[in-house]
């Protein structure tokens, strides 16, 4: 599961904010979601 608290949902729009370095497995499952990601050109693994 996502933890809400790393991004800001407004209308329509996302923001992520930047991560810790306690929250990087967070983002990097955020990042890696194909479903997420499709509307940026697709996941990013890293």
């Amino acid at each position: 599961m996502i933890n809400r608290h790393l991004y800001r949902k407004t209308g329509s729009h996302i923001y992520i904010k930047q991560p810790t370095c306690e929250e990087l497995d967070s983002i990097s499952l955020l990042w890696a979601d194909e479903e997420t990601m499709k509307d940026v050109g697709g996941s990013i693994i890293f």
